[in-house]
Parts: structure tokens; C-alpha cells; sequence
């Protein structure tokens, strides 16, 4: 595997670790929401690596943003904003996580968008930055 591949590993653990109540479903990259009514789409931006050492065997800095996107059905009031102080707090500052020895970090906290209508769904973005040098 890459280490692309074990960073995504490590947040995509992070996120299928959320306990909420009722459970909200997480929907993976290539994965269709169906007829959800609330859902957590998981999306990974990352971000071209940095060479921070010049030997060609040294680790990189590899940053990016985990996107989360909450929707929640419209109409139902301020659902929304509690799951995704939820959410974000699940991923404070400094929040570690690895897969394969490669361990990834929350570089500073979530940030909550305004959330906005889109079709049937309430949708609101949690940005999730994070960096591994790996």
C-alpha cells in the first residue's frame, strides 16, 4: 500500500468511529447516498506532498482536508448544527491516528461551514484539516 492509501486508511478509521445517536450512516467516495434521509459523505482532499528534507529516502509533509459533509432533511429546524459540533469534536486539535505506521494529525480544529439547501438536504461542510510526515 502507499502512504496515500494509509493516511486515507487512518481518517477513514477516525470517522467509522463517531458514535452518535441516532447512528448517521457514513457515505464513502464512490458510494451512492441512495434514498438517505441524513447521511455523513466522507471526502478526502489532499493536498500535493512537500519535500521537507533533501535526501530522496526523507519523509514528506503531506497535508490535506478530510470533508465531511453533513445532510440532515430540510424543514427540521437546527438539526444539523449539534451533529456537527459532534462531528468536529471528534477530531480536536492535535487528534492522532495511524494505519500502517504511518500516523496522521489534526492540525488545528474542524471548521463548520454555514450549512445551505441542496435539493431534499440540509447540507452542512465540516473541514477537517490534517498533515502526516511520512
Amino acid at each position: 500500500m502507499s502512504v496515500e492509501n494509509d493516511i486515507q486508511n487512518a481518517l477513514f478509521a477516525r470517522v467509522a468511529s463517531i458514535v452518535l445517536s441516532p447512528v448517521i450512516p457514513a457515505v464513502w467516495p464512490n458510494m451512492s447516498e441512495g434514498s438517505r434521509t441524513t447521511y455523513l459523505r466522507v471526502w478526502p482532499l489532499p493536498n500535493r506532498p512537500d519535500r521537507i528534507l533533501i535526501g530522496s529516502d526523507g519523509p514528506h509533509r503531506r497535508q490535506g482536508i478530510l470533508q465531511l459533509s453533513l445532510f440532515t432533511p430540510l424543514n427540521q429546524g437546527d438539526v444539523a448544527k449539534p451533529i456537527a459540533d459532534q462531528i468536529a469534536d471528534h477530531f480536536a486539535p492535535d487528534t492522532t491516528m495511524t494505519s500502517n505506521g504511518v500516523t496522521v494529525r489534526v492540525t488545528s480544529a474542524p471548521f463548520i461551514r454555514n450549512g445551505r439547501p441542496e435539493t431534499a438536504h440540509w447540507h452542512t461542510p465540516i473541514e477537517i484539516p490534517y498533515e502526516s510526515f511520512s
